[in-house]
């Protein structure tokens, strides 16, 4: 079984967070040729029926045994160390995460974190840095200890103020005085399916007329780059940097009263496991160190 559970799981585990051959490829050093014989190897051997549907890789069959196998997988990178986890971030945090030394994030390419979710529970990756809002149940706001709900904890990296921005140099940026209610209608950018409830729930609460985007796949210019004259586009501090070379973005003067926080996602009989935490810091500190002179940021 080496071959299939050393050798050929992890190619089944990244076509299952990228469903492209020839990154995958990239990702591991080989060849397109490899990955599709390698993964068609795992799919014959135990029966999975592993097949590309709806733009997604995933198996259409024995589940069970996959699962144990991804169980036993997950097992063996804990006991390997940091270098060995599979894990990502979200959208927006690739300054911080990319400059670590030792364990970098998987690439990603979907938008909300309802894939990351799945991925999580399959055991496909161990760890993910997630936006919180819209995935936590109340009671997280007190983020300095580990939130537990669930099958998960999550542990708080940083709370930042959900900002409105515009484009730069929007007339909106020029009334005097501006207030919460004086956007009332103002349209703000929304995507579809909508992957943020919570934050459209708050949104709608101030007044503001969603504007729908269909998005399948995270760019800068697939989201906001979209923003028109007139529009508004909830943000936060470190997403406005992330896109201020692609996109600036300039925030209201304006507190909409709303906190975002980046945390970091796992299941919770793995958080105490040395490998985790000793990822858990090395992402704290390097989210320390990209966005130390950033306002409006709370350390958790």
């Amino acid at each position: 079984m080496r071959d299939i559970l050393i050798d050929g799981l992890p190619i089944v585990d990244l076509l299952e967070i990228n469903p492209s051959t020839n990154e995958v490829a990239q990702w591991n050093r080989c060849d397109q040729s490899s990955v599709s014989r390698i993964y068609r190897h795992v799919s014959r051997c135990l029966d999975l029926g592993f097949r590309k549907t709806g733009g997604i890789y995933s198996a259409h069959r024995n589940q069970e045994v996959l699962q144990a196998l991804r169980q036993a997988a997950q097992l063996l990178r804990l006991s390997r160390g940091i270098e060995h986890l599979q894990w990502l971030g979200h959208p927006w945090n690739g300054q911080a995460l990319t400059q670590m030394e030792g364990s970098r994030p998987l690439p990603r390419w979907w938008f909300g974190e309802r894939r990351t979710l799945e991925l999580l529970q399959r055991r496909v990756i161990d760890v993910a840095v997630v936006r919180g809002l819209d995935l936590l149940p109340p009671g997280w706001e007190d983020s300095r200890f580990p939130f537990r709900f669930g099958d998960w904890a999550a542990v708080g990296l940083v709370q930042q103020p959900l900002e409105l921005a515009t484009l730069v140099g929007d007339a909106l940026q020029s009334r005097p005085a501006l207030k919460l209610e004086e956007l009332a209608g103002t349209p703000v950018l929304s995507a579809r399916p909508d992957p943020f409830p919570v934050q459209s729930s708050c949104l709608e609460r101030l007044g503001l007329e969603a504007r729908a985007v269909t998005l399948h796949s995270y760019s800068p210019a697939a989201w906001e780059g979209q923003l028109q004259d007139g529009e508004v586009l909830a943000t936060t501090p470190i997403s406005r940097q992330a896109v201020a070379a692609e996109q600036p973005l300039q925030p209201l003067p304006l507190t909409t009263g709303v906190a975002e926080v980046d945390l970091v996602l796992v299941h919770q009989e793995l958080l105490e496991q040395a490998a985790v935490q000793e990822l858990i810091a090395a992402i704290r500190h390097a989210y320390r160190q990209a966005y130390a002179n950033l306002e409006g940021l709370t350390w958790l």
